[in-house]
């Protein structure tokens, strides 16, 4: 029995209507979220209804209900923008949060501050939506991921239109600009993962040359911004920058090798696939991790799970489960070209591939 047997929702109809619900123009004209959201909930019973009555019911019904959701989801962020603006547009606040992430930007640095809150007013506000924010400047090289940080003396302004799809999908509050002295950290516990991270960065620092240091952290562990503008120059030169992008064939190719390994030891087909789902799981959390490789990482995973139920899973219907999740998870991915590359040149491959393998069969 195929996987897709199991769900009852039709999964190309629910596709269409969140891809439409995320570019339909006039459902932006709702100015609150809540009123999607009263429609939304309204709508739960003429679904599970229409799912009852047959299959043409059922793709009307969750066309309709992924439409709504994507529009409330999409509608969202625009609602909370427009909050924090009308608090703190044109106001010195302060903003403080744990460091997810250090960035070199030219002789400064990107710090990215993850489980914001911002003070204006005499209170501490945090918003449900943007949940980071970029603080570029000169910063002291004792400065760690997952210390605590506050900024004070932030000026906040409306991002301007262009930027918005960008804020949205990275969850980012803005850019701010400062100065060190306006800034005071305190050490915080580093996370296993975190410590796994520095150890593998350390190890990378200590034997390597610079030059290899950006080569080795761009391809293996996603981090392109530690990639010499000399050696990016000669991957373009020789027309191999594909090579240098985040993408799926670097998870394909590692689990290839797992696999290609494993395979001199005779160990049952269970229990590798075990240990390729266990150490693809490690590299994820230790690498940074694109769209497309989060794809190729879930791929792997229902495939895995699929495995493991016994069910014979479909390549076609297991991608747009994933595109599903990624564009009600959030909207604005669906305007990033790595998202339209990836999702787009996948999902015609394997739709080809489906259509090919059909042909072989009859």
């Amino acid at each position: 029995m195929y996987l897709k047997k199991r769900l009852p929702v039709p999964l190309f109809p629910a596709l269409i209507g969140s891809i439409v619900g995320i570019l339909w123009q006039p459902l932006s004209l709702i100015s609150s979220p809540s009123m999607i959201l009263c429609i939304l909930i309204a709508s739960i019973p003429l679904v599970f209804l229409a799912h009852k009555r047959g299959s043409v019911f059922s793709a009307i019904t969750t066309l309709y209900f992924c439409l709504l959701l994507s529009a409330f989801v999409s509608a969202t962020p625009g609602y909370f923008l427009k909050r924090i603006s009308e608090q703190c547009a044109n106001k010195s606040i302060m903003v403080r949060g744990k460091i997810e992430e250090i960035k070199p930007h030219g002789r400064q640095k990107v710090i990215i501050l993850h489980d914001i809150s911002y003070f204006v007013d005499d209170v501490w506000l945090t918003s449900p939506w943007f949940t980071t924010a970029r603080i570029i400047g000169c910063f002291s090289s004792k400065i760690k991921p997952d210390d605590q940080m506050e900024i004070r003396n932030i000026y906040f302004k409306i991002p301007k239109p262009d930027l918005l799809p960008f804020l949205y999908k990275e969850h980012c509050l803005g850019f701010f600009f400062t100065s060190p002295e306006n800034c005071t950290h305190s050490p915080g516990q580093p996370s296993k993962t975190t410590r796994i991270k520095m150890r593998i960065n350390d190890a990378i620092a200590n034997n390597l040359s610079r030059d290899a240091q950006g080569l080795v952290k761009s391809i293996f562990l996603g981090k392109n911004e530690y990639l010499p503008s000399k050696t990016r120059d000669l991957f373009e030169r020789w027309g191999i920058s594909h090579f240098l992008a985040r993408s799926g064939i670097h998870l394909i190719v590692f689990a290839a090798l797992l696999i290609w390994i494993l395979q001199y030891f005779l160990l049952p087909h269970w229990f590798s696939r075990a240990i390729v789902a266990s150490v693809t799981i490690a590299y994820y959390l230790i690498s940074s991790p694109s769209i497309s490789f989060i794809r190729a990482f879930s791929m792997n995973l229902l495939l895995g799970l699929a495995f493991f139920l016994g069910e014979s899973a479909q390549l076609l219907h297991l991608f747009s489960i994933i595109t599903l999740a990624a564009l009600n998870s959030n909207p604005f991915v669906l305007y990033g070209l790595d998202f339209q590359l990836s999702f787009g040149i996948s999902g015609a491959l394997i739709f080809i591939f489906t259509i090919a393998h059909s042909l072989t069969k009859s």
